[in-house]
């Protein structure tokens, strides 16, 4: 009885972690839009390319990691991006 209930806490906390890296996702931005727009979560790696404006419009963003500009993937998605922040708003990168 002791074992399983142990071994039914071991798989509880190793859904918990993997499920947080399991929701991550890459966003590629290549078209100007607003940061409510993309909705990254903390788990998100948040990538602006092809000339790409994001702007951020909330006071409380957050995600992994932001990358302006991108010299790597398909030709003609690639180059340089800009990260614009409205008045009052902000991210939180890297948690």
């Amino acid at each position: 009885m002791k074992n399983s209930w142990l071994n039914g806490l071991f798989m509880c906390a190793l859904l918990l972690v993997w499920s947080a890296d399991a929701l991550a996702a890459t966003i590629n931005v290549t078209l100007n839009t607003n940061w409510t727009t993309i909705a990254p979560i903390s788990a998100d790696t948040v990538i602006t390319k092809n000339g790409a404006t994001i702007t951020v419009d909330v006071a409380n963003g957050e995600c992994a990691s932001i990358n302006i500009g991108s010299d790597v993937g398909v030709v003609g998605q690639r180059g340089i991006g800009t990260l614009a922040f409205n008045s009052n708003s902000q991210v939180t990168v890297g948690k």
